[in-house]
Parts: C-alpha cells; sequence; structure tokens
C-alpha cells in the first residue's frame, strides 16, 4: 500500500515532531557496486547491510535475503532506444524493463525509483520535435507504469513542458509524480516489513521545508529516502538533513555513476543517464536507528584507486 502526503510550499506549514535520534552504534552498510554488462544494461549494484556487530565488518551478508531492494534510475531523459554509441551501445527501455522484471522475481521486495529529467531531454523543444517527444513520453509512462515504478521526481526539463501536456501526461501515468505542486512531498509506502517514505524535493526547494516532510513522518517510518533534481552540493544539502538515509540524486546528467558518497548520516546515490545504467541498492535490515557504514566492494575500489 502507499499513500502520497502532499505539503504546503512553506516549511512553516508543517511543523515537524523532534527527529529520530541517532543510536550510539553504528549500523554498518555496505555498498558494492559490481559493474556487469547484462544484455547491453550497466548493472550497478549496491549492497546496503544495516547489520550490527562484527559479521558485518568482512562485508556484506552473503547467506540472508535482502529486506528490500531499490532500484535506481536517474536522468532517463525520455530514452527509449539504445545510446547512439558505434560499438557497444548500453541502455534501452526494453533492456531496463528486464532488469526490473529479474529483480522483482526475486527474494526481496522492490522500490523503483526515478529521479531528474525522466520524459524529456531538455525544457525547449523544437517546433518539429515536439509531438514526437510528447507520444515518446507518454509511450515511457505506460512502460513505467507497467514496470510498477513507486514514484518519479520529474526534473527541470520535464517540468518546463506545457501544462495541459503534463497534466494529460501525468493523467496517464499509473504512479505518483512527487513536488510538483510544492516544495516537498512525501510518498508513504510499505515494502515487505519496511515503512518507507519517499521524500521528493523540488529543483530549488529550501531545506528547511525538505527537513519538515521528513521530520513529519520520521516516528512512522523505517528508511526514508529523498529524490533531488540538482547540483551534488543540492543533494549533499539534503543528506545532511536529519532523518535522512539515502538521497536519489538526479540532475547530473552523466554517463558514469557516482560512487555512494556520505552526506551528513545519509548515502547519495546515482545511476547514470539516458537509461544507461541502473543502480540496484540491497538493504539488509538487522537493527534500527542507527547510521549505515559502506562496505561495498565498488567503494573500496574507487577508494584504492
Amino acid at each position: 500500500k502507499r499513500r502520497v502526503v502532499p505539503t504546503q510550499k512553506t516549511p512553516e506549514a508543517n511543523q515537524s515532531p523532534p527527529f529520530r535520534q541517532a543510536a550510539a552504534l553504528p549500523r554498518l552498510f555496505a555498498v558494492r557496486p559490481s559493474v556487469a554488462r547484462t544484455r547491453g544494461m550497466r548493472c550497478f549494484l549496491a549492497v546496503l547491510a544495516l547489520t550490527l556487530g562484527l559479521g558485518c565488518t568482512q562485508g556484506q551478508p552473503k547467506k540472508d535475503a535482502p529486506s528490500l531492494r531499490v532500484a535506481v534510475v536517474t536522468d532517463l531523459k525520455g530514452y527509449l532506444e539504445p545510446c547512439g554509441c558505434t560499438s557497444d551501445p548500453l541502455g534501452g527501455i526494453d533492456r531496463l524493463a528486464a532488469q526490473i522484471r529479474a529483480l522483482r522475481d526475486g527474494p526481496a521486495p522492490v522500490v523503483f525509483l526515478l529521479a531528474g529529467d525522466a520524459f524529456f531531454d531538455t525544457a525547449a523543444l523544437e517546433p518539429v520535435r515536439v509531438d514526437q517527444a510528447h507520444r515518446n513520453a507518454r509511450t515511457l509512462a505506460g512502460i513505467l507504469s507497467e514496470l510498477e515504478l513507486t514514484a518519479v521526481l520529474p526534473g527541470r526539463s520535464d517540468r518546463a513542458q506545457p501544462p495541459e501536456a503534463l497534466a494529460a501526461l501525468r493523467e496517464a501515468s499509473g504512479f505518483p509524480w512527487l513536488a510538483m505542486e510544492s516544495d516537498a512531498e512525501v510518498l508513504r509506502t510499505d515494502a515487505g516489513p519496511l515503512r518507507l517514505a519517499v521524500v521528493g524535493a523540488r529543483p530549488g526547494a529550501e531545506r528547511d521545508a525538505v527537513a519538515a516532510v521528513v521530520g513529519s513522518v520520521q516516528a512512522e517510518t523505517d528508511l526514508t529516502i529523498v529524490l533531488v533534481d540538482g547540483s551534488r552540493r543540492d543533494a549533499n544539502r539534503m543528506g545532511a538533513v536529519d532523518g535522512v538515509d539515502f538521497v536519489l540524486q538526479g540532475g547530473l546528467d552523466e554517463d558514469d555513476p557516482s560512487p555512494p558518497h556520505q552526506a551528513g548520516k545519509a548515502w547519495v546515490l546515482h545511476a547514470s543517464r539516458q537509461g544507461q545504467g541502473l543502480t540496484v541498492v540491497d538493504v539488509f535490515r538487522k537493527k534500527k536507528d542507527a547510521p549505515f557504514v559502506d562496505r561495498s566492494e565498488w567503494s573500496r575500489s574507487e577508494r584504492a584507486g
């Protein structure tokens, strides 16, 4: 089940209760990207282990199924076909769909999230492209609905389209569009045993507005994810909000995914652009109310150079 909770544009409209205090002991989280080419789709695997104890220091759990899988796509930009590379083209909505379906056949519940420009690659479409671009966007919205997209935070190019076109596209979508009328909006949803808060932060949103929304649902949430479309500084500002666990970084418009990095107590995740890559986060929840610690092979390899 899921429920979208709209908010007002000003943080004063949402008086948040005291934030949940972090426990003294750390939760361990391991991010381990393996870059694997699977039928033309690069899958960047991030394994997040929230286990207390010495066992986590050796890496991610090897036997237990994850409590949750978060599938992350950023800056899709309306791409239905693979990139125009001359050799070994990446991406393509059919390949992305195959990956999402394979994840859903796995042992853990899946939350599928999209941040950044989703349906359009530019704010100002050339007149000769308008009709085709909007047809393309409607096709993409239908496919994402079939894939049970949990929520999208549209980017600046999406939001710049004519209001009537956006209204029709939203109506045809079987998933929530977050933060379209307010600075911040939260989707509350259950994924297996976990209660999730997925918060969309509108481009340019004030940190206080996001903090108010996060605080308003924190007491009833096991995991809080903030979707951002903006710069690295924007993502880091949202990661520093008390109570945020993960930030999904849209708006970078970069081919290669950025390795997970810490902002405050949260971890910032990114997944390439134009559907060329998918970042999958496996969450092993063993203990509540403790910070994450990165144990991934991805991050280890990046640190090693």
